[in-house]
């Protein structure tokens, strides 16, 4: 048993049940234990928590020319947009 369990709160079964349940099929005890309970609220929001961002290189690692190409078309809308404003301020 750990301690949240221990405070009254769901167990871990009990909280990926509910994960589960599709609305309106949940008791109305355990609808009311989760609307004032934070400790199981957050247990059942870290259900579907995205794991942590890798550090390192992304899966879709692009190829040095791609990057190339990636860092001219910025610099080429920068400039753009530079002398859009410079022809518009005349």
């Amino acid at each position: 048993m750990d301690s949240a369990t221990a405070r009254g709160c769901l167990e871990p079964r009990e909280i990926e049940q509910v994960g589960r349940a599709a609305p309106g099929q949940l008791s109305p005890e355990l609808v009311g234990h989760l609307a004032s309970c934070s400790t199981c609220q957050k247990r059942l929001l870290a259900l579907d928590a995205p794991e942590p961002a890798k550090r390192g290189k992304p899966d879709g690692d692009t190829s040095p020319g791609q990057r190339l190409l990636r860092v001219l078309l910025v610099l080429a809308a920068i400039i753009a947009a530079l002398l859009t404003m410079l022809r518009l301020a005349r």
